[in-house]
């Protein structure tokens, strides 16, 4: 049932998401305005595109069937990419007066109480490090491809969890995180506004 409606929200945002507006709730950041990832998706697009279409012509001399069908999954492709970069582009970081949600497109979301952070800083991690961890949290538009090649985006700031909490993956996945890797379009208004609203729950 999950996949079912992963797949209806992908087929959703990449038909009928393109004018829809995002909806402002509490102090609202985005996270997609700055990143690789756009970059990236029209790279994606561009190799499903020509690939799809030399791929069908070499395989109709072989398969007519076997041509369709190539193309067909890379329509599909296709569709996946505009459905995940619409759902990218109209998902925002959203703190309201006792929490924050980082919402990730339809890939990933987890929802932190302020008096659950111990500590939000400039990232001091290494990228080294980053890769042994398995109880982090990436709140990035780019997946993590490969962070040594520039696959992904360079993350802004870190914070440190008093308590575990649980972040929801695809398809429902369930993952205990301790730390939380941010990238975002604004970054010191950002910042400024979560060490407010931290101060405010200790109050």
């Amino acid at each position: 049932m999950k996949a079912i409606k992963f797949e209806a929200s992908i087929w959703y945002h990449a038909i009928c998401a393109w004018r829809s507006s995002q909806k402002q709730r509490g102090l609202s950041f985005t996270h997609h305005k700055k990143s690789i990832y756009f970059g990236l998706f029209l790279m994606l697009l561009h190799v499903q595109i020509i690939e799809g279409a030399g791929l069908h012509f070499v395989l109709h001399h072989v398969s007519p069937i076997l041509a369709w069908c190539s193309t067909i999954l890379h329509m599909y492709m296709i569709i996946w990419l505009l459905g995940d970069y619409n759902a990218l582009r109209h998902s925002m970081f959203t703190l309201d007066d006792h929490s924050i949600h980082f919402q990730i497109g339809l890939r990933k979301s987890v929802h932190i109480p302020f008096d659950c952070i111990e500590s939000i800083t400039a990232v001091r991690t290494s990228s080294e490090d980053m890769k042994q961890e398995t109880d982090s949290f990436h709140a990035e538009a780019c997946p993590r491809i490969d962070p040594d090649m520039g696959l992904a985006d360079t993350p802004q700031f870190e914070l440190h969890l008093k308590n575990p909490v649980v972040s929801t993956g695809m398809f429902g996945r369930k993952k205990t995180i301790q730390k939380v890797y941010v990238h975002v379009d604004e970054p010191q208004a950002f910042i400024q506004a979560v060490k407010q609203k931290m101060e405010e729950n200790i109050q």
